[in-house]
């Protein structure tokens, strides 16, 4: 079973919990990447939607958010699809059980991800990851040396590459 709170559009929602303790929320980010030049593919409502559905922890969470992310991408309007609007977005996740959590922020099918063992937390339609990530998609560098955003010199910082 999962609760969830949706716009009454789409599949998907924007945040919600599951039988096994496992809550997420997620954020609109916009990024330098064009998302209208992107094919369709998921949006980060649907992905919070088959986190949920597919997993039994945060970190089971963590794992499917970013292998839909980089399998599928996101791309798709964000919109009620009768308004005929392209607007889309990039996501942030936060992602907990009763354990801990994570935070994940995406950009088209990159990702970072930082696991989060105490205090407090939360997501905004900003990125906030710069260097101290724990876990990255396998083409992060490429994918940012590709479009032009980073050089290759020291570690990527993500927030300032893709914001």
């Amino acid at each position: 079973m999962i609760m969830l709170h949706k716009p009454a559009w789409c599949w998907g929602a924007e945040m919600g919990s599951n039988e096994y303790g496992v809550c997420i929320g997620n954020d609109a980010v916009h990024t330098k990447i064009a998302y209208d030049s992107r094919e369709p593919a998921l949006i980060g409502l649907d992905i919070v939607r088959l986190a949920l559905q597919r997993s039994k922890t945060a970190e089971d969470a963590m794992k499917t958010i970013c292998n839909l992310v980089e399998t599928y991408g996101q791309g798709g309007s964000c919109f009620d699809v009768s308004a005929n609007l392209p607007y889309g977005y990039d996501n942030s996740f936060l992602i907990v059980d009763r354990t801990g959590g994570w935070i994940v922020e995406t950009c088209d099918r990159v990702w970072v991800a930082k696991k989060l063992t105490e205090g407090y937390h939360s997501i905004s339609s900003v990125l906030t990851i710069g260097v101290d990530y724990d876990l990255t998609s396998k083409n992060l560098e490429t994918f940012a040396k590709e479009k032009h955003l980073w050089d290759g010199s020291g570690k990527l910082n993500f927030a300032k590459t893709f914001q």
